[in-house]
């Protein structure tokens, strides 16, 4: 069985990580997101009294607790404040951004240049909650943790942290990644403790994935991950090492503290209740997207019925409903809780609104609706349940598939398209129709996809 790191008392298994890979020769470094100094003071006890240690804590309730005020700042952003750090010690010998989804508003020039204050042979470190995990932990975390999207991050940005894209980003800039590190599930620690791991077959929510190697292990098996990199030639740039350490229930509670401290675990819900019984009247300017994509609709025939997969609480079916009041309009999503924030409301709007299981089957019969939408649901959900969620849409559809997504890249949002929509529905069997949209002649990062269905007789 593995065995968990010995961690020092006080310290998160992130920190002990941090601590074990500080230089040992470091004399000034950085650390953002610090708490309470607890990880600056551990560094001062192994590295001596002459190191100087700056923490940076943008939570009002923790910066108060921080003791100097010369070794201390609250804005991670605050590119003079490191610049002056930076010359004072003649650079700096590390920076470490702990669990940036906190602070992160697509800081991504400013990260740049704060980096670059590191010494020729400084290093730093970066983590965060790895986007495609959530969907296994909901499988780990206690019962009692609802709305854990919010829960991660509740600006609703953490989309924008997909381990390959801070790969690609950091390499970019010339700083590439030499180790990454996460905790990881007992199955994961295994596989990437092999000295040479084969590809296997993993049933993970249902559904069969393929792992070819510890990289894909991570993506799937690591919720949270820290990414140390170092200043290298783009020439010597190798495929970072992973390592691991098995995590249990109750260590990433811990590590959720901040959260479940600051953060209503109903935080979620709530959100959707609010939303709903504070709906009013939209603008016609907001309907311009959804009514542009309804007019490209028109090669489908006799709409009648229509089913959105991913309604949320239902605010696109209200739209939806605004622009084509003669649809029979039904929404579906995965959330219990979220569709029945808006219930009440669909009802009196003559809109239907049902839950499905994750990874179940959706709950109608072959060819109950005329026309199958996905407004952005696909660009936010990993590419196993993609897989799943397409092949049933196809299932419950008489004409075919219309879906507005998502394709923009790391150097807009941080958020990298890791799996092609189009490629599910061509291994189907199916010729998708893909059209980019543009806005005053550039690209909006959105399209919309069609599918044809042709129904045996």
């Amino acid at each position: 069985m593995p065995s968990l790191l010995n961690i020092p008392i006080g310290l998160s298994a992130i920190d002990d990580f941090v601590l074990r890979n500080v230089p040992e020769q470091a004399q000034s470094g950085i650390i953002v997101n610090a708490g309470t100094d607890r990880l600056s003071k551990a560094i001062k006890e192994k590295l001596g009294p002459s190191v100087s240690v700056y923490n940076i804590e943008p939570r009002a309730e923790l910066y108060r607790l921080l003791d100097d005020d010369e070794f201390r700042a609250s804005n991670p952003w605050n590119l003079d404040w490191y610049t002056e750090i930076a010359e004072k010690h003649d650079g700096l010998d590390f920076i470490f951004f702990l669990n940036i989804h906190e602070y992160w508003q697509e800081n991504l020039l400013e990260l740049q240049k704060i980096i670059h204050l590191l010494k020729p042979e400084g290093i730093g470190f970066i983590s965060f909650y790895n986007k495609n995990s959530l969907y296994e932990i909901r499988q780990t975390i206690p019962p009692f943790i609802s709305g854990i999207d919010q829960l991660g991050n509740p600006m609703n940005n953490w989309a924008k942290l997909d381990l390959a894209s801070w790969m690609i980003y950091m390499a970019d800039i010339g700083f590439p990644l030499t180790h990454v590190w996460g905790m990881l599930e007992e199955d994961t620690f295994n596989y990437c403790s092999q000295p040479s791991p084969k590809p296997v077959l993993w049933k993970i929510q249902g559904l069969d994935v393929t792992i070819n190697d510890t990289s894909d292990a991570f993506v799937l098996g690591a919720p949270i991950m820290c990414m140390q990199f170092q200043a290298a030639d783009v020439a010597t740039l190798t495929i970072p090492q992973f390592l691991g350490v098995q995590y249990n229930a109750s260590i990433l509670q811990a590590i959720l503290f901040p959260y479940l401290k600051l953060l209503s675990n109903k935080l979620n819900v709530f959100s959707s209740h609010l939303e709903a019984d504070n709906h009013v009247k939209e603008e016609e300017e907001s309907l311009v997207l959804l009514n542009f994509f309804v007019s490209q609709l028109n090669d489908f025939e006799n709409i009648k019925t229509v089913l959105v997969v991913g309604c949320n609480w239902g605010i696109n079916l209200l739209e939806l409903k605004k622009i084509k009041p003669n649809w029979k309009i039904t929404g579906v999503d995965s959330s219990e809780e979220i569709v029945a924030a808006g219930a009440r409301l669909m009802k009196t709007k003559g809109i239907d609104t049902l839950t499905h299981e994750e990874n179940g089957p959706l709950p109608f019969p072959d060819n109950s609706f005329d026309l199958v939408i996905s407004l952005k649901h696909f660009s936010h959900i990993y590419q196993p349940l993609a897989e799943h969620l397409a092949k049933d849409m196809l299932r419950v559809t008489k004409q075919g598939i219309a879906q507005l997504e998502d394709l923009r890249g790391p150097e807009l949002s941080m958020q990298l398209k890791l799996y092609s929509i189009p490629d599910i529905y061509s291994k189907l069997g199916y010729d998708p129709e893909v059209r980019s949209i543009k806005i005053d002649d550039k690209s909006s990062g959105l399209y919309i996809l069609k599918v044809k269905k042709q129904i045996s007789n």
